[in-house]
């Protein structure tokens, strides 16, 4: 491969002998016989060596100090007058005239584990000393004797100080050994090798380690040391913010298998490997090969749906996994090497940088390695193996076709979609690989496409060459968007991103949805129905009849007080843990309603009582509105309202101790099942895959309603404040649990007083329960075929004012069976409650502004506990009439709401348009910006 030229005498010339009779002159020094080659520049500093002392290339051999180079290459490039030619001089020259040579002496690596998978007990670092230990054992190789260690660690969160550091130490190397952790995101464990080769080529260093390491299963999730005081905390998935993000363009970044498979029967691995033992309950396991590509099933590769659009090819069939794993090389000076007698596995001789955008990474190898080669004077068909980390297998692809790479040379073993990819180690994992793959005399090429490029060429006296380069990806700019920072995004945006990924075919959606039904509206129905059976249960077991109104109120004075409180906990919680916790207290509270022997005490049971149970509206229909389609989510918020209700089916009455032991116990059941089986958020839905909860959140990004965020934001807060409509949802609340309040207390009792005993009033308020369930199952199909929220109000509070209307102006008339029929449409009015609820849920996208309702409800539940008071009895016609005039009012509000919304509507429909013509937006590109913006926690304005 060295080129040649024909001298004056007309005689082929190497172009090694050219540069010789170029620069060099032979002469001897005064007072030795030797005959040295020296720079042909008079009065030169630097000393000269004579033949046979170079440290490195042996004899016979020639050398020049560096520092000469400038004044040397200058002279030679008088001299030639084909500048191509001088160009190759100049990289020959910089390929050969280096201080020392940087050789690779033993390469190890720890088997790649799943995510979650066999190795999740152990740490990075742990990860990273056992490769570490396996590396110098296999050579025999002194700890003491390594001077520097560089380690590559990406996600570095609950690691600790310095990882580089304590895999030094624990691996048992000199404390007075220096120590660099580097994070190059997938290219830090090349980086690392580049260091380590630089330090030994300038003489800094003899002896230096270099790897990579990545425990991807112990990426913690993080919470922020200061939130405001009722604001919504952010959880970060520290493996996504830390590792997974592009920041240039703030989006998620994303035949091997067979190949991979056949590598570890061949035992092609096994030199490598550094065993892993994992302590176990059944006794020690040892871990000794690749997990991930075991894991493949061929046969669903053909039906994987395409990851970043609709028709793409990029599926999870051909990106890499998340995994754990670690890679570590000793790198020495071939003196060094020489005087321990080791054998060099190869020879780092070159690197090289390239750069590309961002979102062009895929293309970056084909930039670098054409640099590498022709640094090395040398051409793709001389490389005999290439190891190209596969972030995606289309890296590999496209540098197989732009470079004309022979496929079979190309990541002969399995590359990083089959085997793994540790980000922190991927980098000196492919170079461990290559080093073991290698034939004697072959070179190789090896690269990682992410961060500064650079290239190594490595050979060991012309017997191995291998070739790392990585390229850089440039800051790109971008059309005018919103910029999302994953702190104030839902959790859901670290795990699906801000555009969609992945599309899902309906029948996909639609065997997930039942799977969600299965589970989910189940336990909130359990819920809810435990609720209804606790505040409707002074219904049947009253006591101190005089102080009946105050006692009912105390429910909602509790709501009332802890309101704000049990915000601000549920934010530092999980909101489903969270839940199920207040209903086991609050079945303790209410099995002690049984033993209370004072008004005293049994206020402040109902005050406990409230104050257990004021999360639950709120966190019931936020957990619908995360896993359900705004057509999906009214009917089933609604079906809560249908099992409360049939709580009026109920057996006979016993005893009211009874009673409240066994709805405490009821209770503290349905607690432990929510603690058990209650989701928080499709991201932490455990009965799900991974790719199911990524389905869950793509059925619902297309409606804006996010998931959970923690953090309170001072901007929603303004701009509820300033809108009309806000206020509005909020007088709706308060005007509709007015009625909640009172009619939840005193049902029966205006049923018995028609003149009915109380198994009578039991047996007639059946069919008010059957009217109220038939009503809400109505209202909620309804809304969700229309895509309604007004109208099925509208519907569920006509029947109620009718109701009213009846009972006060057939009072004195004695016709039981009219005022029975006005009872039952009384009740029609809860479904117009559970509508507000999802109405909440749907149209207010911002989470901050549907706390605001919360206050609204307990403030209306308070008023009605007392619109029935003890002297009105047994008519209540004050009651009766303030619930019809409310409810009139509250009909007139959601007309007026409907029409501010139809409104906006048209509004936003025709700024959209205006800014499509501005921005040159196609309805794709307005797709997509919806999905960007659907868990980012931002409300409709913004």
């Amino acid at each position: 491969m060295i080129p040649s030229s024909a001298p004056a005498g007309g005689s082929p010339l190497p172009l090694d002998e050219l540069v010789r009779t170029t620069l060099f002159h032979r002469h001897a020094f005064e007072g030795t016989e030797s005959t040295s080659f020296g720079v042909a520049l008079p009065g030169s500093a630097f000393p000269l060596l004579s033949q046979g002392d170079h440290p490195t290339l042996g004899t016979p051999s020639w050398y020049f100090h560096p520092c000469e180079s400038a004044a040397a290459v200058e002279e030679i490039m008088n001299e030639l007058g084909d500048q191509q030619i001088a160009n190759r001089i100049l990289r020959w020259m910089e390929a050969w005239f280096m201080v020392h040579e940087a050789v690779i002496v033993a390469a190890s690596r720890t088997p790649v584990g799943s995510l979650n998978g066999t190795l999740k007990s152990f740490t990075a670092t742990q990860l990273g000393t056992a490769a570490l230990k396996h590396a110098l054992s296999s050579k025999n190789i002194d700890p003491k004797i390594v001077e520097e260690v560089y380690f590559g660690n990406v996600v570095q969160a609950g690691v600790g100080q310095s990882p580089a550091r304590q895999v030094a130490l624990n691996a048992g190397l000199s404390p007075s050994s220096d120590a660099t952790t580097i994070n190059k995101v997938c290219a830090s464990g090349m980086k690392s090798i580049m260091l380590a080769a630089q330090a030994i080529q300038t003489g800094d260093r003899s002896v230096v380690v270099a790897g990579g390491m990545e425990s991807m299963s112990n990426a913690p999730f993080l919470l922020p040391r200061q939130n405001p005081a009722f604001g919504k905390f952010t959880t970060i998935d520290s493996l996504e913010n830390d590792g997974l993000w592009d920041v240039y363009n703030n989006q998620a970044m994303g035949n091997c298998g067979e190949s991979a498979a056949r590598a570890w029967a061949a035992g092609v691995f096994n030199n490598e490997i550094a065993p892993l033992t994992v302590k176990g309950k059944k006794g020690d396991t040892i871990v000794k090969e690749d997990e991930e590509y075991k894991r493949v099933i061929y046969e669903k590769v053909p039906s994987l749906k395409s990851a970043f659009k609709q028709g793409g090819s990029i599926t999870a069939a051909n990106s890499s996994p998340l995994n754990d794993g670690a890679s570590a090389l000793v790198i020495m000076s071939a003196e060094k090497a020489k005087e321990l007698g080791l054998t060099p596995l190869a020879k780092i001789v070159s690197y090289a940088d390239a750069g590309v955008e961002p979102v062009d990474f895929p293309i970056a190898p084909t930039v670098a390695l054409p640099k590498a080669l022709e640094k090395a004077n040398l051409t793709v068909n001389d490389i005999a193996l290439f190891e190209i980390n596969e972030a995606f297998s289309v890296v590999v692809r496209i540098a197989e076709k732009v470079l004309s790479i022979d496929p079979a040379k190309i990541n002969v073993n399995g590359g990083a979609v089959a085997l793994g990819h540790a980000i922190g180690s991927s980098g000196a994992r492919i170079v461990v690989s290559l080093v073991h793959a290698l034939k004697s005399g072959e070179y190789g090429a090896a690269g990682v496409c992410n961060g500064v490029s650079l290239i190594f060429y490595c050979s060991i006296a012309s017997t191995k060459m291998i070739s790392v380069f990585r390229a850089e990806q440039q800051k790109e700019k971008t059309v005018e968007t919103v910029t999302i920072e994953s702190q104030d995004g839902d959790e859901a945006l670290r795990l699906v991103g801000t555009a969609r990924t992945t599309q899902f075919s309906e029948e996909y959606n639609l065997k997930l949805r039942r799977k969600l039904d299965l589970l989910i509206p189940p336990l909130c129905a359990a819920v809810y129905f435990t609720q209804f059976l606790d505040k409707t249960s002074l219904n049947y077991a009253r006591q101190y009849h005089g102080h009946y109104n105050l006692v009912s109120a105390a429910f909602y004075f509790g709501f009332l007080v802890w309101e704000f409180p049990t915000v601000y906990i549920s934010q530092k919680l999980r909101v489903a843990k969270y839940l199920g916790a207040n209903i086991c207290v609050w079945g303790v509270i209410l099995m002690l309603h049984a033993v209370g022997t004072s008004f005293g005490a049994f206020f402040a049971l109902r005050f406990l009582l409230g104050m257990c149970e004021s999360c639950v509206a709120p966190i019931l229909i936020l957990i619908i509105s995360m896993f359900y389609k705004k057509n999906e989510q009214v009917m089933r918020s609604l079906r809560l309202h249908v099992n409360g209700i049939s709580f009026y089916t109920g057996n006979r009455l016993a005893p009211y101790k009874i009673i409240y032991i066994l709805l405490g116990g009821l209770a503290i059941v349905v607690g432990i099942c929510v603690l058990i089986w209650m989701p928080d958020s499709p991201v932490h839905a455990k009965f799900l895959t991974k790719e199911e909860r990524i389905a869950a959140l793509e059925r619902v990004r297309d409606d804006q309603g996010g998931t959970e965020n923690h953090r309170i934001k001072r901007e929603q807060i303004y701009e509820a404040l300033l809108d009309i409509r806000t206020w509005l949802i909020v007088l709706t609340t308060l005007l509709t649990s007015v009625p909640n309040g009172g009619l939840s207390n005193f049902s029966n009792l205006i049923i018995k007083g028609f003149g009915y005993s109380s198994k009578q009033t039991l047996i007639l308020s059946t069919p008010a329960g059957a009217v109220a369930a038939i009503t809400t199952l109505l209202c909620g199909w309804y809304s969700d075929k229309k895509s309604e929220r007004m109208i099925p109000i509208i519907f569920a509070l006509v029947p109620t004012i009718i109701g009213t209307a009846l009972l006060v102006g057939l009072n004195d008339s004695g016709q039981k069976g009219a005022l029975l029929f006005g009872v039952y449409l009384v009740g029609t009015f809860g479904s117009a409650l559970s509508s507000v609820y999802a109405y909440n849920a749907s149209n207010t996208s911002g989470h901050t502004i549907n706390s605001m309702c919360l206050f609204s409800f307990a403030i209306g539940n308070i008023i009605g506990t007392q619109i029935f008071p003890p002297g009105d009895a047994p008519a209540y016609i004050p009651g009766k009439i303030s619930i019809m005039v409310l409810l009139t009012v509250q009909l007139a509000i959601s007309v007026l709401l409907r029409w501010i919304n139809m409104r906006l509507n048209k509004k936003r429909k025709a700024k959209l348009e205006e800014l499509k013509v501005e921005r040159g937006w196609s309805d794709e590109d307005v797709q997509k910006e919806r999905e960007k913006n659907a868990f980012a926690d931002m409300t409709d304005k913004q």
